[in-house]
């Protein structure tokens, strides 16, 4: 039932009264940005009586509450630039694809987080930016909330996130749930999931729903699944900044999803060598806020010359201050990086060469990564020392990470015919590898028929065996001429 007009005001009307009231301080209850929102924005009104079922006293103590939580937890000061980069870029929650009702689906995947990974407080801030940023795109209009289970396990269940979320939208997203949709959800877990529905509103448990492959279509379109759910959408996570460029998205700081593996960086080899130089090659184009402006931006591309294999990369000082940097390795031993710190003047750039040391073939580097790490300084002439001061002391939430993968150009990767970019194989190493095991195929598949028809041998005589079972005793019982005496003595 919808609010009536005389009632949104009412409301309105009764909470900016107990806000302005001479005894309470006005600074302390609600920031500036939700008083005018709250004055302004009649549908925000309309979403707390909907929450509260039309009830206006529950409406307006959820709005005073609201405010007052808001204001403490600076939540309209939370953008991209002042949230854990790491976390948001994870992938481990994001928003994507649709439900059945056209709400966006806030994906959060269960088995690529781990507890105790990331302080909470960091977690929580990630979460309401994510919030924000939907209510705002949706204009108020509900979400669903998609856990995908996928594989987790205990260790992977992390029950104060869960319960944050659910006194989000209990307490400060007034009517902004639509689902929460559990998918492939191990049997394990069930325990846990029973303690979660005792934090929620009785009429909110009707909104979790526990599905599979099989009846996951019932809440969201098979043409909104994403592939590893069985369905046809091939999405990989990239953060995209909320405020978008007229040209299209963009690719923050470079970063890429890589949610599937967790990946480990170790230091480089040390170098303090800064030198500037002018690059025509083509880079993307800069992000306000960033600090480097790379190219290539997203994969580090080797070659072979002189019988030795390297890759560059040049670096752009994108900020209006002198930027230091420092580049680590998913595989510190197969690499020198020359220079892999230092710090880059502003307005200049930098030539970075990774070698590959003797040893190692083009397959062997494209499931490698580098991070490329950056922060500003004010001084360009730091020593090593206090280079590595300077990290140390530095906010890890004011570090921006540039991630790269690695590839290896088609035409000096003939040794193992391997392309060397994430798409995967080329077309003649694909062959080789079909070609490879299709033998091993179809002797799989032989046996696999041998195996059916066993089966299928055995229970015919199974089958036969019971019949005999039941048909032997009940022969020899009415064949036997002394049982039968026998039964008439008696």
């Amino acid at each position: 039932m919808e609010p009536s007009e005389e009632d949104i005001l009412e409301v309105r009307q009764r909470a900016i009264e107990k806000i302005e009231s001479p005894e309470q301080d006005l600074q302390s209850i609600a920031h500036p940005k939700d008083l005018e929102r709250l004055k302004n924005d009649k549908d925000w009104v309309r979403r707390f009586l909907l929450h509260h079922d039309l009830d206006k006293e529950k409406a307006v103590n959820m709005i005073i509450g609201t405010l007052k939580w808001r204001q403490k937890f600076g939540a309209n000061d939370i953008s991209h630039s002042n949230i854990n980069q790491q976390i948001v870029c994870a992938g481990g929650m994001f928003p994507h694809c649709k439900d059945k009702d056209g709400k966006p689906l806030f994906i959060v995947k269960v088995k690529s987080s781990v507890k105790g990974t990331y302080k909470s407080e960091e977690i929580h801030k990630v979460l309401v930016y994510w919030f924000d940023r939907l209510e705002k795109q949706e204009k108020g209009g509900k979400i669903s909330v998609f856990f995908e289970m996928t594989g987790a396990g205990l260790s992977n269940m992390d029950m104060e996130f869960v319960q944050y979320l659910i006194m989000l939208f209990r307490d400060y997203y007034p009517y902004f749930l639509n689902y929460i949709i559990i998918f492939e959800m191990s049997w394990i877990l069930n325990a846990a999931w029973k303690v979660i529905k005792s934090w929620m509103p009785a009429k909110s448990v009707n909104m979790v729903k526990f599905v599979g492959r099989s009846d996951l279509k019932d809440f969201v379109p098979v043409t909104e699944q994403l592939a590893e759910w069985g369905g046809s959408v091939n999405y990989h996570f990239v953060f995209e900044p909320e405020f978008l460029p007229a040209s299209g998205p963009v690719n923050l700081n470079g970063q890429f999803d890589d949610s599937r593996k967790k990946v480990h960086f170790a230091e480089g080899t040390t170098s303090n060598e800064t030198t500037s130089t002018d690059s025509s090659e083509s880079v993307k184009k800069p992000v306000p806020g960033q600090y480097l402006q790379l190219a290539p931006a997203e994969e580090i591309v080797f070659r072979r010359e002189d019988g030795e294999t390297t890759g560059t990369l040049v670096m752009n000082n994108a900020a209006n201050c002198n930027v230091a940097y420092k580049i680590k390795t998913t595989s510190p031993d197969k690499y020198r990086v020359r220079p892999s710190a230092g710090i880059i003047c502003t307005g200049a750039s930098l030539n970075v060469t990774v070698h590959i040391q003797s040893g190692y073939s083009a397959s062997q580097l494209v499931r490698d990564k580098f991070l490329v790490m950056a922060c500003t300084v004010e001084s360009d002439s730091l020593t090593n020392l206090q280079l590595s001061e300077v990290w140390k002391k530095t906010n890890e939430n004011t570090i921006q990470q540039h991630r790269l993968r690695c590839s290896v150009a088609p035409s000096d990767a003939k040794d193992d015919e391997f392309a060397g970019n994430l798409s995967g194989l080329n077309n003649a190493a694909t062959a080789k590898l079909l070609q490879d095991i299709a033998p091993q195929l179809n002797r799989i598949l032989d046996e696999q028929q041998n195996l059916r028809k066993q089966l299928k041998s055995l229970r015919t005589l199974l089958f036969i065996l019971i019949i005999l079972s039941l048909v032997v005793p009940f022969y020899f019982f009415n064949s036997d001429p002394d049982v039968g005496n026998l039964s008439c003595r008696a």
